[in-house]
């Protein structure tokens, strides 16, 4: 490689530097609020997990042609009925 002819970076005038942070800040920021919804999230997915577990022998003596499956399906929609709204 010859002299001169390298990569320089760029300045970054202050305001433009501000931006950055500020674009910077925001991302982490809805970053972490995302982290905290998909953690919610997991924990509600376990929490009707462990209900079917809990569940399901009671509900197989009375229906025992029921999967777990079709029985846990079930507690998902009572827990969280679909939305109308959209």
């Amino acid at each position: 490689m010859r002299r001169g002819m390298g990569v320089r970076a760029m300045p970054i005038r202050p305001a433009g530097r501000e931006k950055y942070m500020k674009t910077k800040k925001h991302h982490a920021t809805a970053l972490r609020v995302s982290e905290a919804a998909r953690e919610h999230e997991v924990q509600r997915e376990i929490d009707s997990f462990l209900r079917a577990l809990s569940s399901y022998p009671d509900r197989f003596a009375r229906e025992p042609y029921l999967s777990f499956q079709q029985h846990l399906s079930s507690i998902v929609t009572e827990a969280h009925p679909p939305r109308t709204d959209e």
